[in-house]
């Protein structure tokens, strides 16, 4: 609870404070009579980035998770076979359990491996998210307010 909820509790402020500022910057930019069509760009954008992002973030979780899994199980001083099964395994990330017929030791050793793994995909996905946000609040401090006119503030918006 206390290693997801925090980042998770942040991305959801972060997102909440940016989607309907977006939204608005967006909807200033035209006049009303494009209105429905910066709307539909605005939204087609939204819901596409969104699968790109999940689809590209999942595919760094499952690499980097691999990576750790590997290191983890291959740093445990156990059978060679055991430590082949826990990485053949590593598609289904955190639900992975150790192969059965283990000691109970070298079974939450398995475990704790898996979890930790899992953690640092985890972190490795929120690091890029966070470089992600920055390279956007860059660009948004770059061109928002900059309009064709070259003006700053609201005017400026190409309006």
């Amino acid at each position: 609870m206390t290693t997801f909820l925090p980042g998770i509790m942040v991305l959801g402020v972060g997102m909440a404070l940016s989607i309907a500022p977006l939204t608005t910057a967006v909807m200033n930019a035209v006049g009303p009579e494009d209105a429905g069509i910066a709307s539909g760009v605005n939204n087609a954008v939204s819901r596409a980035a969104g699968l790109l992002a999940i689809a590209l973030l999942g595919i760094l979780l499952a690499n980097v998770h691999a990576g750790a899994l590997r290191r983890e199980v291959g740093a445990l001083g156990m059978d060679g076979s055991v430590k082949e099964r826990v990485i053949a395994d590593h598609a289904k990330l955190a639900a992975e359990e150790p192969p059965p017929g283990l000691s109970p030791a070298d079974a939450e050793s398995i475990r704790g491996a898996i979890a930790w793994a899992f953690v640092e995909g985890f972190r490795a996905v929120a690091r890029a998210s966070c470089v992600l946000a920055l390279c956007a609040a860059l660009c948004a401090w770059i061109w928002i307010g900059r309009g064709r006119n070259g003006a700053d503030g609201p005017e400026g918006l190409g309006t």
